[in-house]
């Protein structure tokens, strides 16, 4: 049983991955041809892999996945928020007179 569930999860990747390419790539486009197909969708690989951020890993590409950057890219993003929040939180001070 734990083998079929591992690969009815891998079949739902594999299915989103088609539904992205499709619905960001394919079915934008209007291919002439093979070759044309063929370097319209090895550009989305490329765009999906190295730069289109994803949501269930945290909003950073896959490949920053794969070499091991996601804590650094996270921890980057948090200082970042926690900078923008003590702006804000100043911002509000200084408009409602309590500096």
């Amino acid at each position: 049983m734990p083998l079929l569930c591992k690969a009815l999860h891998k079949k739902g990747k594999v299915e989103r991955w088609h539904k992205s390419l499709k619905g960001e790539c394919i079915w934008r486009k209007s291919l002439a041809d093979l070759e044309h197909a063929q370097e319209t969708i090895s550009i989305y690989v490329d765009y999906y892999s190295l730069a289109r951020l994803h949501r269930a890993i945290g909003y950073i590409t896959p490949s920053d996945m794969l070499n091991g950057r996601q804590h650094e890219i996270h921890a980057v993003r948090d200082e970042k928020l926690r900078f923008g929040r003590e702006r804000r939180r100043d911002a509000v001070a200084i408009a409602s007179g309590r500096v």
